[in-house]
């Protein structure tokens, strides 16, 4: 972790931001809707950073526990994983 930025609403919610040396992740709370939204960013392929990303993106999906999970992955390189 290189760096992080929380903010939180009044009354309800919280945007944040977590700065990985070659990486990031956001999350975005919205409690009113019962909706969150995180983004799990990799930008080194190397090594198992791909993996490591989708292993984050599994534990904070079991943290939040979500009733129904939409999640998708895109492929922002040509570099192949």
């Amino acid at each position: 972790v290189v760096g992080h930025v929380f903010h939180q609403f009044a009354p309800n919610g919280v945007t944040g931001a977590v700065i990985l040396s070659e990486s990031h992740l956001t999350v975005h709370t919205w409690p009113e809707s019962l909706f969150v939204a995180i983004d799990v960013y990799v930008c080194d392929f190397n090594h198992t950073n791909p993996a490591k990303g989708q292993r984050l993106a599994q534990a904070l999906t079991q943290l939040f526990a979500p009733r129904c999970c939409n999640s998708q992955t895109v492929q922002r390189s040509s570099t192949p994983q």
